[in-house]
């Protein structure tokens, strides 16, 4: 800072105290820094070996080792179970999946009723349960009575059949009919229709775990092919491409295939 007309520095004037200036005449003394004092540096390579070996093991944490199954965890799964988790993991709206055949206890089964004495399932679980019991009975070969076969599948199920399900029961079952997969189903050289099954997964594993299902038709092309169907009777959009349907089933087709 530049003096002013009386020759002195204003910053002298102001702290009213002259300022000490410190030299140095040699470059500073180098200071040795040993282990304890260099906390997180790392030490050299070529003492890693002799470091290593002066260290006191201590336990891994828990989270380094495998988890190890409960005694009395369950180790049996149903396909529509797994289902269920990988929807909620993926909080997909449950809506996306259509509980057409949903798992339903003996209890369930002795105390639902409805107004008449049968079951008094909802609009969507008695169309799919429907559905599947009459698509488990028709003969591709022929031309059945469609309404015949709902009501017989109605009262060997205990449904109160209303109106609205058997109209739409009925739209299901044409549609199929009128489609190429009904034609392909007459002329297979074998059909098999609700199968269960017991899969052991993972394959490679000591101790998987059961996965059970059912799958509603296995059947044998004419041209020797196989090909598993499962039937679905929620409402999707004509237009929607075959890729977003499957993705919804992705999990059940797939252990479907390996069993």
């Amino acid at each position: 800072m530049a003096p002013n007309r009386e020759g002195s520095s204003p910053l002298v004037k102001h702290l009213r105290a002259p300022i000490a200036a410190r030299v140095h005449q040699c470059p500073p003394e180098q200071i040795d820094q040993d282990d304890s004092t260099t906390g997180s540096r790392s030490p050299p390579l070529s003492r890693f070996r002799e470091l290593l070996e002066q260290t006191t093991p201590v336990p891994l944490p828990e989270t380094a080792y495998a988890v190890r199954a409960l005694p009395g965890a369950q180790r049996r799964f149903s396909v529509s179970r797994l289902e269920d988790i990988d929807q909620r993991l993926r909080q997909t709206s449950p809506k996306s999946i259509p509980e057409d055949r949903p798992d339903l206890s003996e209890e369930d089964l002795s105390t639902a009723s409805g107004p008449h004495g049968g079951r008094a399932e909802a609009p969507a679980t008695q169309l799919g349960i429907l559905v599947h019991q009459a698509l488990e009975r028709l003969d591709f070969r022929q031309s059945p009575d469609l309404t015949a076969v709902l009501e017989r599948c109605a009262a060997s199920s205990g449904i109160a059949l209303a109106p609205d399900v058997e109209e739409a029961a009925l739209t299901c079952l044409g549609n199929l009919l009128a489609s190429p997969l009904a034609a392909e189903l007459s002329g297979a050289a074998a059909l098999h229709r609700e199968i269960d099954f017991q899969l052991q997964f993972p394959l490679a594993r000591n101790k998987p775990v059961t996965i059970t299902g059912t799958i509603d038709c296995l059947y044998q092309s004419a041209t020797g092919g196989w090909s598993v169907l499962d039937y679905k009777t929620g409402y999707r959009d004509r237009a929607t491409p075959a890729a977003e349907l499957l993705a919804d089933y992705e999990i059940q087709l797939g252990l479907y295939a390996l069993a």
